[in-house]
């Protein structure tokens, strides 16, 4: 929230707000769910639209036991989501085992159809689709047993930032479009507060002050030759350009640049 600390965008809080360049949003869908001229989580996010068309990085959730028969292993979930919308999967014990003999079936409706059947159990990534993949822990496995997890997108109500300022794709700078700016624009100072340029590529101003490529943390180009972690990237949206999310994260950002994770 304003004036406060914290990890995540602020909600609960009014959307417009002169002193962050805050607007009521122009989406029609966003437009709605601004209640009573307060921010909400469903301003912005659809719990019905995990797809990768709005854009966003996947995530492969944790798998979690939901029934408990008396197993010593574990499964672990892994891999990058690559489907087109989000699932829920279902993993559960068929033949009872240490990994290695103990085999499994797993489903993405709940266990009203099974996708794969009768798999064997294995420590290494076993693929399930979409770039999903579960490892099974050293132990024992009980007939019956089930986890779950999901792979999804972050379940955005529009499509994030990509091109120009004026016709490109806007999630960030629909509600924040005071603050969108081209290079032209930051070169022309009035007195008040500008921000970083938006909606362009690099060196769009003719190589005055842009680098080529981003730097990573260690000063290397970022890429092959830097420091190996993804999590402090900064991300150009499809078409080269630079945009709000390309710095910020609005939930849960690394504290630092040499985290792995969020």
């Amino acid at each position: 929230m304003p004036g406060e600390r914290g990890t995540s965008h602020a909600f609960g809080v009014a959307a417009v707000n002169a002193a962050y360049g805050a607007a009521t949003p122009s989406n029609a869908q966003m437009q709605l769910r601004v209640m009573d001229g307060n921010v909400v989580c469903s301003t912005c996010h659809d719990q019905h639209a995990a797809t990768a068309a709005t854009g966003g990085t996947p995530r492969i959730s944790p798998a979690k036991k939901i029934t408990a028969l008396g197993s010593t292993g574990a499964v672990t979930s892994g891999g990058t989501f690559t489907g087109a919308s989000g699932f829920w999967y279902l993993v559960e014990i068929q033949a009872g085992g240490a990994v290695g003999t103990a085999r499994f079936r797993w489903s993405k409706d709940n266990g009203t159809s099974w996708m794969g059947s009768n798999v064997l159990t294995s420590a290494s990534a076993t693929p399930l689709d979409n770039g999903v993949t579960v490892a099974f822990g050293a132990g024992s496995y009980a007939p019956g047993e089930r986890w779950e997890l999901s792979a999804s997108y972050p379940f955005l109500r529009a499509a994030l930032d990509s091109g120009d300022n004026a016709s490109g794709a806007k999630f960030c700078r629909d509600c924040h479009s005071a603050w969108a700016q081209d290079h032209t624009a930051a070169h022309t100072w009035t007195g008040s507060v500008k921000s970083h340029p938006v909606g362009v590529g690099l060196n769009a101003n003719g190589g005055l002050y842009d680098r080529a490529v981003p730097l990573d943390a260690n000063g290397a180009a970022q890429g092959a030759g830097g420091d190996g972690n993804a999590w402090n990237d900064l991300r150009l949206d499809a078409t080269g350009r630079v945009q709000c999310l390309s710095c910020h994260a609005p939930h849960f950002a690394p504290g630092n640049s040499a985290a792995t994770s969020p």
